[in-house]
């Protein structure tokens, strides 16, 4: 069976997706600390990092409290399968923010500040190659939680958190967490589930990059990205698929060209959007159609 293509990638200095609604998406190395924002330039040629504009207090930036008026119609499926008395214990005592695309969320090996109820943003979890590359192995929306491996007594986090759509989530401080989770069981029971799934798709992402076309690898990544942005239209270059595929920007370039040929995609100077969804999953790898079977028989009942 034909192999993906593969190449060494390097983490772009600031790479941006934007959705139809004007959800800013962005790649890049972002600020961890809440304390202060710092505006970083990464010089490619030299591989390093440098201050672009020093640090000014915020009041804006890493997450932002989100006024009720401005709160996401969209819930987070975990809290909203709650029984009622247990979903306002919940959010009783998390607080709604607002996370800024780029931000990074946890650090591997870091010991995890918060959890992460996504309502109105997505977050993409990193894995590191070696220092300066790294590979997408999963994306956070409302589906799921960000800070999961608490539920297993690790209070560190195996993957990088960074915020790929900005919008609306809850956060909840870790003590707060387990003090919910020792009180809910149906908590406990749904977040071990949505466990199960994410590690499954840790697992069906490993193979799917071994042994699947970019075409298909590709055809995955837009329905995923659709699911969770709730967009079937954003602004993505060559650059950001290369670096969320592991594979080189030319790969992109033919698959890309091959789904727009099939009229299932148009995509234009970065312009993309999905003109047939039924189209992309019949060119998309089985694992879409895996994946989304593996949540619908251990979450979604």
């Amino acid at each position: 069976m034909p192999t993906a293509d593969k190449a060494e990638i390097h983490e772009p200095a600031a790479l941006y997706l934007r959705t139809r609604a004007d959800v800013r998406l962005s790649f890049g190395r972002a600020q961890t600390a809440p304390e202060a924002r710092v505006n970083w330039a990464y010089d490619l040629q030299e591989q390093t990092l440098s201050r672009a504009g020093g640090a000014t207090a915020v009041t804006s930036d890493d997450t932002l409290p989100v006024p009720k008026s401005r709160r996401a119609t969209v819930e987070n499926l975990l809290v909203a399968a709650l029984p009622a008395a247990e979903r306002r214990a919940l959010l009783a005592a998390s607080e709604p923010v607002r996370l800024v695309a780029g931000d990074t969320l946890m650090q591997p090996h870091d010991r995890i500040e918060h959890v992460f109820f996504p309502t109105g943003s997505f977050i993409s979890l990193l894995t590191p190659i070696d220092q300066r590359a790294q590979l997408e192995v999963g994306l956070v929306g409302n589906e799921g939680m960000v800070g999961v491996s608490l539920i297993l007594g690790v209070e560190t986090s195996p993957v990088r958190a960074l915020v790929m759509g900005g919008g609306s989530a809850w956060r909840m401080d870790v003590a707060k967490f387990r003090t919910a989770l020792g009180a809910s069981a149906a908590l406990e029971r749904g977040l071990g589930r949505y466990l199960y799934v994410l590690v499954s798709s840790f697992a069906q992402s490993a193979a799917c990059g071994r042994f699947h076309q970019v075409e298909e690898r590709l055809a995955r990544w837009l329905l995923v990205t659709r699911d969770r942005a709730h967009s079937s239209q954003f602004h993505v270059t060559h650059e950001i698929l290369a670096h969320m595929l592991g594979v080189r920007r030319e790969g992109v370039t033919q698959a890309a060209s091959a789904l727009r040929q099939r009229n299932v995609i148009r995509y234009n100077r970065g312009d993309l959007e999905i003109l047939d969804v039924r189209g992309l999953e019949a060119a998309a790898c089985a694992c879409y159609a895996s994946a989304k079977d593996t949540y619908a028989r251990v979450l979604a009942r």
